[in-house]
């Protein structure tokens, strides 16, 4: 839905739209890894990191949405 919205959608909000892509695919990644790498324990400590980065950005994101206000710096990795 992000990558068909976000064309026709206000300045503001296509900040969201790619800061929920790029949180999508860089979700994905870091849980491929993970679940490769669950015969050791790194693998889960991925897992586990992955599934907080998540949280915390789908926070960041929903705070930013509720203001009506663009994120800050949708391509970073970490938390805007």
């Amino acid at each position: 839905m992000a990558y068909i919205n976000r064309g026709s959608a206000p300045v503001w909000l296509q900040s969201h739209y790619q800061f929920q892509i790029g949180t999508f695919w860089i979700g994905v990644l870091c849980g491929v890894i993970g679940a490769l790498m669950t015969r050791v324990l790194a693998g889960c400590l991925i897992l586990l990191f992955t599934r907080v980065w998540l949280v915390i950005r789908c926070v960041k994101g929903l705070q930013a949405l509720d203001r009506k206000e663009a994120v800050s710096d949708p391509t970073i990795w970490i938390f805007s």
